[in-house]
């Protein structure tokens, strides 16, 4: 069972948190779940190819000097999204000057805490495993725990647009949902176990965080 992020009384620069093998599996998965939906689609996405044919040079350049239109996908809108509201226009051309940025930043961030907690050991099946393993301390310095914190953020907010929670009231009646065996279907079941872990964690490295050494 996982044990709260906290400062390591031996060493204050360092958080430490303690998670056993499917715990940690877990956290990564759904964090490279949320670096492929950040990724997909933008001409900004780290293996995109590098433009090197002059025309090609400029025709990239084009669709970057283009006002962006917002992503499709709702939980890729809370991910990234619109800076100004109630004009269309002045949204689009926000997200063209700042979006490429934001997208860089939470991919970093993502690729920061993943690395974190694989270096703990997540080699894990998840469809096949049986046994959730050995706990193991999961050490993080203040870059990567502040990097963990947002990551976790943003792999909740993916989380809760896929449940449908936007607002406070609706996390609680998700957590009333769980408690009375009425969520409707067993993926929706994973997904808000996962929602309701994350964010118990979120808070540890947060705390832990906030409690600066």
């Amino acid at each position: 069972m996982a044990e709260a992020f906290r400062r390591d009384p031996s060493d204050e620069r360092r958080i430490v948190g303690r998670l056993d093998d499917v715990e940690r599996a877990v956290v990564v998965d759904l964090m490279h779940q949320t670096s492929v939906l950040l990724s997909d689609g933008s001409d900004d996405a780290p293996d995109a190819p590098r433009v090197t044919d002059e025309d090609e040079l400029f025709a990239a350049l084009g669709r970057s000097m283009r006002a962006r239109e917002a992503p499709r996908d709702p939980a890729l809108r809370r991910l990234l999204p619109d800076g100004v509201k109630d004009d269309d226009g002045a949204a689009a051309e926000f997200r063209r000057l700042t979006e490429a940025s934001l997208r860089d930043r939470k991919l970093r961030n993502l690729a920061t805490a993943m690395t974190a907690f694989e270096r703990a050991g997540a080699n894990v099946d998840l469809a096949r495993t049986m046994s959730v393993g050995e706990p193991r301390d999961v050490v993080l310095d203040e870059a990567e725990a502040r990097a963990t914190m947002m990551a976790l953020t943003d792999v909740r907010l993916v989380l809760a647009e896929r449940l449908g929670v936007r607002t406070d009231a609706d996390a609680d009646a998700l957590v009333e949902q769980v408690e009375r065996g009425q969520v409707p279907s067993d993926e929706e079941q994973l997904m808000a176990a996962y929602y309701d872990f994350l964010t118990w964690l979120a808070e540890s490295v947060t705390l832990a965080v906030m409690r600066e050494a």
